[in-house]
């Protein structure tokens, strides 16, 4: 890799580095890739933090419940009573607007009960007025009532007609508008807290009321159905006892009517003396009984003609008398007849026997003769009466004719008053069955008036509620703690990405494109150890083993480049990240290896090796570069391990000249004959430029991050520093890891493994 690709790579991880969170990382494709295990391991992490904040929220809540006054709602149910239709004999036409009729009534009873004549007798009924919280801010309704309700206004006193109440009082124009104004508050306040809904699909009004005690509310809920039941009742009532008024005053005038209708019948009819309703059917029976003996008359007269002409045809030709049988025996005439009959038949018999001159003979002619001389006789006497008796009957005929004629008239005179008569009759009963309808339609009224039943009914009355639906604590305490895990969830985005620190060797070597060559583990201090002493008394640590993996990692680093690592730099950003400790402990484990190795602290201004070796730094390198001792008096013997140290002493003014002396040239040259291994710890890279100048004479130097502490900035910083002067043998290594953490972050690291081959954690 040439020293344009270097430079070339570090200035993009730059530019990525301000995209990078804990909880994902950009791909060489520019896309974000997400680890989902490592933001569940951040939540985890900030677990109690998470727990806090839901703590807290719900504590909130439970302080802001505590804090508002419940509400309580209950409700009652109306059922509004609607005549019933046969839906088999109904048009499906007619189905559907009874359908809207129905749904247009009920929306109707709804606004009947939210009206404000109906709230006004609700809260006279209940005195809403002295209730502070519907009246609190309404002083002039308020004490206006006091007053009212007053022992000396109520003397006397019935009721107060709220609608009415300028009449009852004495009150000005603006009293009145005063009262009116928060009279229309306190509707409106009772209103607000009433939720009047019709239940879908039935003819059901549901009714609720919200109010701070629960109570009032049961009381405000059975009143407003009990005031709309009554008032329902009321209204028919009123329907009823109008009709029953109209009936009254319609009976009244149908009662004068068919008064007089009947009194102009009877009038008429003793008008036309036909009182009795009879002289009609005699007049009729009369008639019957002159046609009947006109007709009579008639045959007598026909029959007397006949037997007129028939005696007058004997008289002319007394043969044909011989043949007469219809006479009979009753009458002269007849036995004169059968006499002469007789005669003739003794005069037949005998003039076969005798001659004209018997005897006999003479004496039957003689008898013949007289017979038929007194026959003749007794037919022109009979005739003379039949012409009488003819004269008699024609007289007779004429009569009768004449009352017959006189009857009829009669007749026709009294059928037209009858005509009349039923006319008047007809109006007087038509007047007669109207007003029997009314009376009846009066009487059922007047039953129904009696036995009225309103047309809506409470199907169940309001109860006591015993919990309150506002505040909603268990809604809130909910919503509360999914609040605040959501804010938590936040916060602890906003806290990863406010923690500007590395806490992944793929993330810092992402972002400064060089390799992290291990994560030495922190030491927890101890009285009885020193720091410096732990990698030897724990062989078998996890820290040893980190530092024996990052050895490793070097080694193997050097053989790929096939170049020495005689000189090893360790440097930091910062002061106090480890960077001594790391030198000391890497130092002692290679000189245990049987290499030699010389440890020298570089940090002229803040040298830290002789206390982590708790040795005197009376003798150190400012006497070996300011001359005025040899090398092998300012070397210290580490006798544990056979490393060789040469201590620092703080010289900050001159710590620079120093270290760019020639001195310092020619120790180094000295040193890499003489040694194996060589370990320079040098000043933190950002305090001072000692660490540029130690890095001209080192082969490699390692940068030590501390984990999960040390700003990215000044990391990245730190290392432009020694891009920006060609040095570009550079590692990393973080320091004073917390596996615990590191674990819980979700890295894990391979420090954090080490746990399953140690005897320590």
């Amino acid at each position: 890799m040439t020293q344009g690709q270097d430079d070339s790579q570090y200035k993009k991880a730059l530019e990525q580095h301000d995209v990078s969170t804990s909880a994902g990382y950009t791909n060489s494709g520019g896309e974000v890739e997400i680890d989902l295990r490592r933001i569940l391991m951040t939540f985890w992490r900030r677990r109690y933090l998470i727990v806090f904040m839901m703590l807290g929220f719900m504590g909130a809540a439970y302080y802001a419940c505590e804090r508002i006054t419940p509400l309580y709602e209950t409700g009652a149910l109306v059922l509004v009573k609607q005549e019933q239709l046969d839906v088999n004999n109904i048009a499906s036409t007619q189905l559907s607007h009874k359908r809207k009729a129905d749904s247009s009534q009920i929306l109707s009873e709804v606004e009947i009960i939210r009206s404000r004549n109906l709230m006004l007798e609700v809260i006279r009924r209940l005195n809403l007025y002295e209730v502070p919280s519907f009246t609190h801010d309404l002083p002039y309704i308020r004490r206006f009532h006091e007053i009212e309700n007053s022992n000396e206004t109520r003397q006397g006193f019935k009721a107060l007609k709220l609608s009415r109440i300028g009449e009852e009082r004495l009150m000005t124009n603006d009293e009145k508008w005063r009262y009116e104004k928060e009279l229309g508050v306190l509707i409106g306040r009772v209103l607000k807290q009433l939720e009047i809904r019709p239940i879908a699909g039935s003819m059901v009004i549901s009714v609720k009321f919200t109010s701070p005690s629960p109570e009032r509310a049961k009381q405000i809920v059975d009143t407003i159905a009990d005031v709309y039941v009554n008032a329902r009742l009321n209204r028919k009532f009123i329907a009823a006892r109008k009709v029953t008024d109209w009936l009254d005053v319609r009976l009244d005038t149908l009662r004068e009517e068919l008064r007089q209708a009947e009194n102009a019948v009877e009038q008429y009819r003793a008008d036309k003396e036909l009182i009795s309703g009879s002289r009609a059917e005699v007049t009729a029976q009369q008639i019957s009984e002159i046609n009947t003996q006109l007709v009579l008359s008639k045959s007598r007269l026909a029959e007397a003609r006949a037997r007129l002409e028939q005696i007058k045809g004997w008289a002319a030709n007394p043969v044909k008398l011989e043949a007469a049988t219809n006479l009979g025996e009753g009458s002269v005439l007849g036995r004169m007849i059968i006499k002469h009959s007789e005669v003739a038949r003794s005069h037949a018999e005998l003039s076969k026997r005798y001659g004209r001159k018997h005897p006999e003979m003479i004496r039957i002619n003689a008898e013949l003769a007289s017979i038929k001389a007194e026959l003749q006789k007794e037919l022109e006497r009979t005739a003379e009466h039949l012409e009488h008796n003819m004269a008699v009957e024609l007289t007779r005929m004429e009569v009768l004719a004449e009352d017959l004629s006189a009857l009829e008239t009669k007749r026709k005179l009294e059928n037209q008053a009858a005509i009349k008569l039923r006319e008047l009759e007809s109006e007087a009963a038509t007047t007669r069955q109207i007003f029997a309808t009314f009376l009846e339609s009066y009487k059922r009224s007047d039953q129904q008036e009696d036995l009225q039943e309103a047309d809506a009914q409470i199907l169940s009355y309001a109860t006591v509620p015993q919990r309150p639906v506002y505040p909603n604590r268990q809604l809130l305490m909910s919503l509360s703690a999914i609040l605040g895990l959501f804010a938590a969830l936040a916060l602890v985005v906003l806290l990863e990405n406010l923690d500007n620190a590395y806490r992944s060797a793929i993330q810092i070597e992402k972002d400064t494109g060089l390799i992290c060559v291990g994560s030495i583990p922190a030491v927890k201090p101890s009285r009885h150890l020193k720091a410096a002493d732990y990698v030897t008394k724990n062989p078998t640590s996890v820290t040893t083993e980190a530092l024996r993996s990052m050895k490793t990692v070097l080694s193997l680093h050097q053989k790929h480049l096939d170049k020495k690592f005689d000189v090893l730099a360790i440097t930091s950003s910062l002061p106090d990240e480890g960077k001594s400790t790391m030198s000391v402990w890497l130092a002692r484990l290679s000189a245990l290896s049987g290499r030699r190795v010389l440890l020298i602290d570089c940090d002229l201004r803040r040298p830290n090796i002789h206390n982590l070796m708790g040795c005197e730094n009376s003798l150190s390198l400012v006497e070996y570069l300011s001359g005025q001792l040899p090398l092998e008096d300012v070397i210290t013997k580490d006798e544990s391990t056979g490393l060789d140290v040469i201590m620092g002493r703080s010289v900050a003014n001159t710590a620079l000249d120093l270290l760019t002396s020639d001195n310092m040239s020619k120790l180094m040259a000295l040193v890499r004959k003489e040694y194996d291994f060589v370990i320079l710890d040098t000043p933190a890279s950002l305090a001072v430029s000692d660490a540029c100048v130690l890095a001209e004479y080192a082969d490699h130097m390692v940068y030590a991050v501390q984990w999960d502490k040390t700003p990215k900035e000044l990391v990245l910083g730190g290392i432009k520093q020694f891009k920006d002067l060609g040095f570009k043998n550079l590692s990393l290594a973080f320091t004073l890891v917390d596996l615990k953490k590191q674990a819980k972050y979700g890295y894990g690291e391979t420090a954090y493994y080490y746990t399953h081959y140690t005897d320590d954690a």
